[in-house]
């Protein structure tokens, strides 16, 4: 099945694709994940195992 460009679907026929997350905010100041807060307790409170923080 062919997807036609927005401009040529029909009028209300909505879009075709509309995500928009993950929206990574911290839950307290609302800033963008990992807020400054965040990147100076995070190693601090890792410090045990610094590999639970390394992302893939």
């Amino acid at each position: 099945m062919a997807v036609l460009p927005d401009e040529q679907r029909p009028a209300g026929s909505g879009p075709t694709a509309s995500a928009a997350g993950p929206i990574w905010l911290c839950r307290v100041c609302a800033a963008e994940w990992p807020c400054p807060t965040a990147r100076t307790l995070l190693p601090v409170e890792h410090q045990a195992d610094p590999l639970t923080l390394h992302v893939c």
